[in-house]
């Protein structure tokens, strides 16, 4: 018997022509101490305690994770305040890489400012009276990863100025 945390669990299918694997995860985050991962495979639970990998630096300080989510081969533990943990939930030795967000909100606090589900709800509120004397830009980014080398990089895909959006 095992409690789990809801926030930190994940899990991760995958499948080929003769078979299929289902992987449960949950990623025990502590400051100062090396991450705990607890992976159920093959009907029981392993405990690891895997390295992490910055993938162009960052810091982990204040981590909590806020969802997980199946991304390809990788069950990804997200922080809203920090960025992304990609873990192979299948491989024996797993390692977590960690991917900083590009545009970190100064001063955000999830103890302040709450948390979003950002999969399931998104919203941009622009206050007319108040854009205008501000410059912003609102940008769109996708994250492209390599194929089996691990590389990962953010693309710009769209960004608007408040010129264009008055104008509409």
């Amino acid at each position: 018997m095992r409690k789990l945390d809801c926030l930190d669990l994940g899990i991760l299918r995958r499948s080929n022509e003769l078979r299929q694997e289902l992987a449960v995860a949950e990623l025990e985050m502590i400051r100062s101490e090396q991450p705990k991962l607890c992976v159920w495979r093959s009907e029981r639970w392993e405990l690891k305690w895997p390295p992490i990998f910055p993938v162009g630096g960052g810091n982990l300080d204040n981590w909590d994770t806020d969802t997980v989510i199946a991304f390809g081969n990788y069950l990804c533990f997200v922080d809203y305040c920090n960025g992304v943990l990609f873990c192979d939930a299948f491989d024996d030795n797993p390692k977590l890489l960690y991917l900083e967000f590009l545009c970190k909100i100064p001063g955000l606090d999830r103890f302040y400012h709450g948390r979003a589900w950002s999969d399931v709800y998104q919203n941009v509120d622009v206050n007319e009276e108040l854009a205008p004397s501000f410059g912003f830009t609102v940008s769109c980014w996708i994250l492209r990863m390599g194929e089996g080398d691990g590389r990962m990089t953010w693309v710009e895909e769209n960004k608007i100025r408040p010129d264009e959006i008055w104008g509409l």
